[in-house]
């Protein structure tokens, strides 16, 4: 009896987009970055020494300010979208009276 890994390989193709979306993305990779303290020295000054600066310090300020605007920029289209859902649905008719002829 054969097996059929097509079905199943589509199937965790599938899974894998769904679960792995960019936040997901993000979140994971600055879990591995924060893991390793090498690593993360390049990107944040962790040794508290005013001479000695991480390298890559302008990406992480960079990256950090972009943090900074997510959540009000998430909340602003998140008020847009039940605006214009509540416009819609006030703007529709419930029902069409049709005059006599």
């Amino acid at each position: 009896q054969e097996v059929d890994l097509l079905p199943l390989t589509e199937t965790l193709v599938r899974v894998a987009l769904k679960v792995f979306q960019p936040p997901v993305i993000g979140a994971l990779a600055g879990l591995i970055i924060a893991s390793f303290p090498r690593l993360r020295g390049v990107l944040e000054n962790i040794y508290g020494d005013d001479v000695k600066t991480a390298p890559l310090k302008w990406l992480f300020d960079g990256i950090y300010s972009v943090g900074q605007a997510a959540v009000p920029i998430n909340m602003t289209i998140l008020g847009i979208n039940l605006s214009s859902t509540f416009q819609k649905k006030k703007s529709k008719p419930d029902s069409v009276i049709l005059p006599n002829s």
